[in-house]
C-alpha cells in the first residue's frame, strides 16, 4: 500500500465485507474516487 492510511482502509473494507450476511447484517463497501481537503498531497500542493 502507498501509506498506512490506505492499508487500514483496505483492512476495514475486508472486515466489513466479511461481516456481510452474518446475523442478518447486510454490508457493502463504498469507494469514492477521491477525497480531498487539508493535508491532501494529490490534488492540493
Amino acid at each position: 500500500y502507498i501509506d498506512p492510511y490506505a492499508a487500514t482502509k483496505a483492512q476495514a473494507e475486508s472486515l466489513v465485507l466479511q461481516a456481510n450476511g452474518r446475523g442478518g447484517l447486510l454490508t457493502c463497501s463504498i469507494r469514492p474516487s477521491c477525497i480531498f481537503g487539508p493535508g491532501d498531497k494529490l490534488f492540493l500542493p
